[in-house]
């Protein structure tokens, strides 16, 4: 008999254990040491081999040699990189160039501890991964430690302490997933988040698996076997554990295996493993074992282990115990592979939702619609009757039909529920023209018929009310400039609700940057300003860039060059499933296809950054705005230019079909030296101005 959790943790997580055996050395230099800066008390970029994980990370290497670092710990001249947390997360990594192979084992051990002023703190976390060199960066395991304890004292630190060194041990079995795949190349991360700490001494080692390895169904598979009766069988797996001296062969002192399973986890609280049967070696294959247990119930939840027999008894610690490996069983309800997606659709237009399941038994499927996106069969809509086909349709789409659709899949062994998914009809959903005809009972009127009218902070001057971008088309615009309180609040809900897609459109004329930031339009406000918003376009007080940053979801910024000062500048950014991008008079600027949008009841801030505490909107934009719209889905580059060019009636200098124009040299600008975005007579013009210039030597090659 054996515990299931002891087994678990020993292969997880060993602390302040002594390595077993000695590996191949996949990182050799985490000491720190090179390069050599006596006294350092500076930021390097550069840290030997090691690269930091994000661009805007810089890392620190702190020495014992000088007085004001005296608390670093280690011995007497030692140097250890300090790792910043707080507001970022410090991460370094390095590529091992060594290809992972379940025929190994790998350890990792390094010296960690607070820095000395972060003594007192509890939050601070060290994390350490391994991942895959690949175009995504696939993980491949984690794993965090708390740094409560690892410093005593709150301005001087000792040498390394056992209680701050940290070891794991880590079976490739664990490695699973998507896009998880043998023989890539191993890279280590570590990291700190919340605090800065002190790390040295980073090592990670591989080893032959000298136990079973390269379990089949791999850890933590799911829907595992095959049904037989109201039970299930499944077939086990396993290589034959290597010979320590000659990793290439199998050991030829192992003579048997031993299995042990626990019972169902689902329904019992038995932590341990009982011996089920002995497996000998095969005559033809012996690298490979396997057998098939039969009556484990559906739902079920197995752990399961491999002891390589030298000879000994059953459970011997003579023998070589394996590690620990998990499956669940086939489940008895349907298990939804496939889940629906969000449709953005025009009026009158059909949407079909769809998605796809595996049962043991015949299921149907209900559809239902929520208003809300709560899933809650007995308050939603249902649509139709139960049915076996997994697609809803919905010809001749209406604003009526806009909301979040699920389905309830069913068969003999119970339900589940799909994923919802929102059903949008594309349309503008706000647009405040900042007219004074519009300006009606202290408030800025939503021309859109959506009702988003917006309340200014403050009731703006008559003077406000300035011309606009063309007075011609847009009437006026808000002078913020002079009247900065006249910033408003457009409301709480978001208008990619359903469809998780935006536009953004809007007419502005800077009036430069006041030395402090300031916002355009966001969706954004206090306390919980980073993961309680949806984005927020601001400019620094630098004014060398404007940016869009969406808080709390993890995703890249788009940014480019501020409006210009003192003339009217059309801006617009798009955002949906493809990412965002970022429009500056028609042309796009910046596309990123990492930017998301939030979607909270953050208030919608127009002509400022932020809605503060106590009522307050900061950041007011300096300048005038005009004619602001916002679209429930995300606009094309030609829609875009439409919105500049029947404003400007000037052309866009787009290539949306993505033409060759390297030799557009001529034609634009106010003296007809400047790209004009197509190629004509004055670039030939261009080109035939130096027709038989000749620059070879001798020049009788020339003629």
């Amino acid at each position: 008999m054996k515990s299931i959790f002891s087994v678990v943790m020993a292969m997880i997580f060993a602390h302040c254990a002594a390595f077993s055996a000695e590996g191949t050395e996949l990182i050799s230099n985490g000491g720190f040491q090179d390069p050599n800066l006596p006294g350092a008390n500076n930021y390097v970029t550069t840290v030997t081999d090691w690269v930091s994980g994000h661009d805007d990370n810089l890392v620190r290497l702190e020495t014992k040699e000088v007085d004001n670092r005296t608390a670093v710990p280690g011995p007497e001249g030692n140097q250890v990189l300090r790792m910043t947390g707080g507001w970022s997360t410090g991460v370094i990594q390095q590529s091992t160039y060594h290809p992972w192979s379940h025929s190994e084992v790998y350890r990792l051990s390094f010296n960690a501890c607070s820095v000395r002023w972060e003594a007192p703190a509890t939050d601070g976390v060290m994390g350490a991964r391994l991942l895959q060199d690949d175009a995504e960066m696939t993980e491949l395991w984690s794993a965090e430690v708390e740094m409560t304890g690892t410093h005593t004292g709150a301005n001087e630190v000792g040498d390394w302490e056992p209680y701050q060194a940290f070891e794991f041990e880590i079976d490739p079995a664990l490695f699973s997933g998507e896009g998880v795949s043998e023989g890539s190349d191993l890279i280590l991360e570590v990291s700190s988040v919340n605090r800065n700490h002190w790390v040295d001494n980073v090592s990670l080692q591989a080893e032959p698996a000298a136990g079973a390895h390269n379990p089949v169904p791999a850890y933590g598979a799911d829907n595992v076997g095959t049904p037989a009766g109201n039970q299930v069988d499944v077939n086990l797996q396993w290589n034959t554990g290597l010979d320590p001296s000659n990793p290439s062969q199998i050991n030829p002192d192992i003579t048997e295996h031993h299995l042990f399973m626990s019972e169902d986890q689902n329904v019992s609280e038995d932590p341990n493993l009982y011996y089920v049967d002995t497996i000998a070696l095969g005559t033809e294959s012996p690298e490979i074992a396997s057998v098939t247990v039969t009556g484990l119930n559906f739902d079920g939840s197995y752990y399961w282990s491999v002891d390589e027999g030298l000879g000994y008894p059953v459970g011997s610690q003579d023998n070589i115990a394996g590690a620990d490996w998990m499956f669940e069983t086939l489940q008895s309800v349907p298990i939804i592979t496939q889940q629906p997606e969000s449709q953005v659709v025009s009026t009158g237009d059909t949407a079909a939702f769809t998605l796809t399941a595996d049962s043991i038994s015949q299921e149907t499927y209900q559809w239902y619609l929520s208003a809300d996106g709560v899933i809650d069969p007995a308050v939603d809509q249902a649509i139709g009757s139960p049915d076996t086909d997994p697609t809803l349709t919905l010809d001749n789409v209406q604003l009526s039909d806009e909301g979040y659709y699920y389905c309830e899949v069913t068969n003999d062994g119970g339900t589940v529920y799909s994923d919802t998914a929102g059903l949008a009809v594309k349309r503008i959903v706000a647009h405040w023209t900042l007219d004074t005809a519009d300006f009606v009972n202290d408030t800025y009127l939503d021309s859109s018929g959506e009702g988003r009218d917006a309340v200014p902070y403050a009731v703006p001057a008559v003077d406000a009310f300035v011309p606009g971008a063309d007075p011609a088309k847009t009437n006026e615009g808000l002078d913020l400039d002079e009247n900065p309180d006249a910033a408003a609040l457009g409301g709480t809900d978001s208008p990619a609700e359903f469809s998780d897609e935006i536009t953004v459109s809007l007419w502005v004329k800077s009036e430069g940057v006041p030395g402090s930031w300031t916002g355009i339009v966001s969706k954004r406000q206090d306390p919980d300003w980073q993961s309680g918003s949806d984005w927020f376009w601001t400019i620094p007080p630098s004014g060398d860039y404007m940016s869009i940053s969406s808080a709390g979801v993890g995703t890249e910024n788009l940014s480019y060059d501020p409006p210009a000062e003192g003339e009217w500048t059309h801006l617009a950014f798009t955002a949906n499933a493809d990412g965002g991008k970022l429009y500056y008079n028609g042309v796009n600027v910046d596309t990123e296809p990492d930017f998301k949008i939030n979607k909270t009841d953050a208030q919608l801030v127009i002509g400022g950054s932020i809605l503060r505490e106590d009522g307050t909107i900061g950041g007011a934009f300096n300048g005038v705005m005009d004619d602001l719209r916002i679209y429930n889905y995300a606009k094309d580059e030609a829609e875009i230019a439409d919105i500049y060019y029947d404003i400007s009636e000037t052309p866009v200098c787009s290539n949306m079909l993505d033409l060759d124009l390297q030799f557009d040299v001529a034609g634009g600008g106010p003296e007809g030296d400047q790209p004009d975005c197509k190629i004509g007579l004055p670039d030939f013009l261009e080109f035939a101005s130096t027709w038989l210039n000749c620059g070879l030597y001798p020049e009788d090659y020339c003629y």
